[in-house]
């Protein structure tokens, strides 16, 4: 009788001592990680968009460099499509190829940055 009652009391004292005291979470917290996930999401998705619009902007740039080398008068072959394809990787070379150069001056850049590059 005696070891009954004391695994009985044991199981109840266990229980209700160990067991953790719930702590409720106050609104503001709610609201602050509310906060922090709304602006996390916010960021991911501007992030996105400014590499997106770097993407699209480079893109421009290299189809305005070919429509201006076509223009000066660069003949429409393999060799010449591989050469500026190379030469308009770099934003610098796109910036300053479209920059104020006469028609010839731009063909002369072409001829001479092949030569140089061994693109001939």
């Amino acid at each position: 009788m005696n070891k009954r009652n004391k695994r009985s009391f044991s199981s109840t004292t266990r229980s209700t001592c160990t067991s953790p005291v719930k702590k409720s979470k106050s609104p503001m917290v709610k609201i602050v990680k509310d906060i922090a996930s709304t602006y996390k999401e916010s960021v991911a998705i501007n992030t996105k968009q400014m590499q997106q619009r770097a993407s699209d902007k480079a893109a421009f740039s290299v189809k305005r460099c070919q429509e201006l080398a076509f223009e000066c008068g660069v003949e429409k072959t393999v060799d010449s499509i591989y050469a500026m394809s190379k030469m308009f990787e770099s934003e610098y070379q796109r910036e300053f190829f479209c920059g104020q150069l006469s028609l010839d001056l731009r063909l002369g850049y072409i001829k001479k940055w092949c030569r140089d590059n061994n693109l001939e």
